[in-house]
């Protein structure tokens, strides 16, 4: 395997050239998370954390958040202001109504989160017991999915020496299956992208076919993995889709992936297993006592 190698035409370099039976650029990207995002859960889980280790008498409380502020809040104040908060509080006024229940509402400096206190039977109860988002929002991973793939494959041009192979790293906050990734590649549509005959079916516009036909032939395999750490990685095992284009006829070996199965709409799992040993993982991986000499 080659890093970063020359492309005639470009000044850009791919990540990687393999060079296997049938050689191909190997071009690595993730999608999930923008980098501003996870800063802010991880202050949000700073918060989880001073409150997941406090204990009180005789209540827990359930915690929404509505807004995450800028900067990390001053927990240390929020736990001594929910703790004096719930000395304060009478059981014997205790109702079976949620609604009902006694709240306590912290709103400062951008941070916007609600409490409601639960009577608990145990001594030394967890603080917060229930936690959640006060606003339900749904999941699109495609829409991540199509913005790197799309990048990706325009970077180099489309007059490449071997194929590309796009291979994504998806950590959405929702995890990211297969008939998530297949419309992104093919299109919408409500048949499986091998059983579309009609280009113009199409209800959205995939990486390789659109309602104009095929496109991107220089880009024939996307590999993607979801939620892959180096714990699971001998079980995470990433799927693999080739283009469906008549005209397109390379057939890269990568048994390392598993293909999913294009007959369906919405597949849940892979055609066949991946053979993982093709890069040095075994079964075992991280299994025992970790050998640190």
């Amino acid at each position: 395997m080659e890093t970063h190698p020359d492309v005639p035409g470009t000044s850009k370099h791919p990540d990687f050239l393999v060079h296997a039976s049938q050689p191909f650029y190997l071009e690595a990207v993730s999608v999930g998370m923008a980098p501003e995002k996870r800063t802010s859960e991880r202050r949000h889980r700073d918060v989880e954390a001073i409150l997941d280790n406090t204990r009180v008498d005789g209540w827990t409380l359930s915690f929404e958040w509505h807004r995450i502020g800028p900067r990390p809040p001053k927990a240390v104040r929020l736990r001594n202001r929910l703790v004096t908060w719930l000395d304060d509080l009478d059981r014997s006024h205790d109702t079976d109504e949620y609604a009902g229940r006694p709240k306590f509402s912290y709103d400062d400096d951008g941070w916007k989160l609600d409490f409601t206190a639960l009577p608990v039977g145990s001594d030394q109860a967890p603080l917060v017991a229930i936690r959640g988002a006060g606003r339900a929002r749904g999941a699109d991973n495609k829409a991540g999915l199509n913005r790197v793939l799309g990048a990706k494959s325009n970077r180099y041009g489309a007059d490449l020496p071997y194929p590309l192979v796009t291979a994504v790293l998806s950590n959405t906050e929702s995890p990211t299956r297969p008939y998530d990734v297949q419309p992104t590649l093919y299109g919408m549509h409500w048949l499986g992208p091998s059983q579309v005959a009609d280009f113009t079916e199409l209800s959205t516009d995939g990486h390789w076919r659109t309602i104009h036909g095929w496109r991107r032939s220089h880009n024939p395999y996307v590999v993607v993995g979801s939620g892959i750490s180096l714990y699971n990685i001998h079980k995470a095992v990433p799927w693999l889709w080739r283009t469906l284009d008549p005209a397109v006829t390379v057939n890269l070996h990568m048994p390392w992936a598993a293909p999913i199965d294009v007959t369906v709409a919405e597949p849940e799992a892979p055609l066949a297993s991946a053979n993982l040993a093709e890069l040095g993982i075994r079964d075992d991986w991280c299994a025992g006592e970790p050998d640190f000499h």
